[in-house]
């Protein structure tokens, strides 16, 4: 399964966000259209069609075992307010496709394990949303953040999204984007865009741009061009969502990751992230 991460330079406190395992130098080009797909999506798999997906928050005491840790509170990284964070993130995703892309709100989640499947008639495993959101300690000290692809991509955990719940001095969440810390709902927008089916930006500046500290917080017109490449703008036939309330069983995919020149070998689900050591932040590697 594919996850991309959010990283957290160790020196200078800035965030960057992982390559394809095949990447290793990012290459910056001056472009109105240098978006990129990661070839999945909620809905019907064919690009330019509607798809939809709901959301559940995990609740403490979930074993991640890509994390290697349990899921803590969720509402206890932005005093309880994350939830409506992320639902008007996901809603400038919906206004760009022109209501293509649709929320399907928050559904419950009873705590089933990561990546199970959805629930059977004897009400095992699920219920849970197509994407579940969950604060966990991330063992690797950079990654503050990161998101899995839709579907198909492992059983249930495509576009599952985990944040970081580390608290320290130069490491704290913010629902105010003028207050010290990491804007919360920076990181959710651009996380949501990979749960959606984005991949990074090369254009400076943009949401999907794989540099935190010059990523926006509001889509721009290669973000727009991007998330319409997938899902359309407005007026097509709706589809029926993927993802656990579709059923989609896992698609197997290599689990080799790239962190600096290191192999890392995961889960039998294919996910993204690259642990970049540098001095300073603006140079990627």
């Amino acid at each position: 399964m594919q996850k991309l991460g959010l990283l957290l330079h160790p020196m200078r406190g800035c965030v960057i966000v992982g390559l394809l395992v095949f990447v290793s130098i990012l290459f910056l080009v001056d472009s109105a259209s240098a978006y990129s797909l990661s070839g999945r999506k909620w809905g019907s798999p064919m690009l330019v069609t509607p798809g939809a997906a709901s959301f559940s928050a995990m609740p403490a005491g979930v074993y991640l075992a890509d994390d290697g840790a349990s899921t803590t509170d969720f509402f206890a990284l932005v005093a309880g307010d994350e939830l409506a964070i992320v639902h008007n993130a996901m809603a400038a995703w919906v206004a760009a496709t022109g209501g293509n892309l649709r929320d399907l709100g928050t559904v419950s989640d009873n705590g089933a394990p990561f990546n199970s499947f959805p629930a059977d008639p004897q009400g095992l495993e699920g219920p849970f949303g197509d994407i579940r959101l969950a604060a966990v300690h991330i063992p690797t000290r950079s990654v503050i953040a990161h998101a899995y692809f839709p579907p198909s991509n492992g059983i249930s955990a495509s576009g599952d999204i985990h944040f970081d719940n580390r608290v320290g001095n130069n490491f704290k969440w913010t629902d105010d984007p003028n207050k010290r810390g990491l804007d919360f709902y920076k990181v959710a927008l651009h996380e949501l865009g990979h749960s959606l089916g984005l991949d990074h930006s090369k254009v400076v500046g943009s949401v999907m741009y794989p540099f935190y500290w010059k990523a926006g917080r509001t889509l721009t017109a290669d973000d727009i061009a991007g998330i319409q490449a997938i899902y359309g703008m407005g007026g097509l036939a709706g589809t029926t969502p993927s993802g656990p309330s579709g059923g989609n069983l896992p698609v197997p995919e290599p689990a080799t990751l790239l962190l600096v020149g290191s192999g890392l070998l995961g889960l039998s689900l294919r996910r993204r992230w690259t642990h970049q050591r540098r001095s300073g932040c603006g140079n990627s590697g």
